[in-house]
């Protein structure tokens, strides 16, 4: 039983130990928040508002918080009806109107402490940050906490779509194969990533119903544009007939032409950089085979259809 009783302990010793290098990192993946001073900075979120867990990372002291950029500060000791003001501000001080990154306002309704919620400066680089609070009895003499940030490169990335416009697409966006949360704006033909961390290898998965999915992978190295188009299955050209319609004989023609060999991929040039997002919309019966078979189902639907 003594000898059951030492290896049971000495697998929960592996396991913790296991459990306590899974935080450790040797260097940050992305940009982000450490050695924060005070635990009156808290909540601590990313672009999108997802809760950050901290790790550590070789060479920062504290915890680490990647991809940290909101968080709240909580500020102890204010007064029932008084005004105070939060800056955060570039540096270690003293406060300026020159080095100011967020600022803003709002009343105690209550002594004791006052929470300001969502805290996101305008901009963060590799350095020291200080918050300040003032209002009431409470100056600018000395900082209420600091932090530092560590900034990653980063780049952007904006997919172009062909064929679409961005309502009903959906956009999945992946990092060394994990789904990663990030910020995006989206207009009525592209959806724009201002900034992603550079250094690692991205995927993005683009779907929208009725139409052929579309997946790339590559390295962000730079800021890039990516054509994403979006049809539907046997829209070979990616335009529609002449009634409308985004499939029809002209596309049954140009499959024709492919299985032929008259033509080639490269000769369309909305898939000459896609060759397998061409092989899907050719692969009209959904057999992963493109051959007469995806033909002949072709032509059955648009007969069936009058699509021509």
């Amino acid at each position: 039983m003594r000898r059951m009783k030492r290896y049971v302990a000495l697998i929960l010793s592996l396991l913790l130990l296991i459990s306590v290098e899974s935080v450790w990192a040797s260097e940050p993946e992305s940009s982000g928040m450490y050695h924060i001073s005070d635990a009156c900075i808290n909540t601590i979120r990313t672009a999108s508002d997802y809760a950050v867990e901290a790790i550590k990372v070789d060479g920062f002291d504290g915890d680490y918080y990647p991809g940290a950029v909101r968080f709240n500060v909580t500020c102890p000791d204010v007064k029932a009806g008084e005004e105070y003001v939060i800056f955060v501000v570039e540096g270690a001080g003293p406060l300026s109107a020159s080095n100011i990154v967020y600022v803003n306002q709002q009343k105690a309704v209550r002594d004791g402490s006052l929470t300001f919620s969502n805290v996101y400066p305008s901009k963060l680089e590799e350095q020291q940050y200080s918050v300040y609070v003032t209002g009431a009895d409470k100056d600018a003499s000395s900082p209420l906490a600091t932090f530092f940030y560590h900034l990653v490169q980063q780049f952007a990335l904006r997919l172009k779509l062909f064929g679409v416009d961005t309502s009903g697409v959906s956009v999945t966006l992946f990092r060394n194969d994990d789904y990663i949360d990030a910020a995006f704006e989206t207009n009525s033909s592209s959806f724009f990533f201002p900034r992603l961390d550079s250094g690692s290898q991205y995927g993005v998965y683009v779907q929208k119903s009725d139409y052929v999915p579309f997946y790339s992978g590559f390295a962000l190295d730079a800021d890039t544009e990516l054509i994403v188009p979006m049809v539907v299955p046997g829209d070979l050209n990616g335009t529609p007939e002449s009634n409308g319609d985004p499939m029809g004989i002209s596309d049954l023609q140009a499959l024709y032409e492919y299985l032929s060999q008259r033509t080639s991929v490269a000769n369309n040039p909305i898939f000459a950089a896609n060759a397998d997002y061409f092989h899907q919309v050719c692969n009209y019966n959904g057999d992963d085979a493109v051959n007469i078979l995806d033909y002949q189902a072709m032509y059955e639907a648009i007969t069936n259809a009058n699509l021509y």
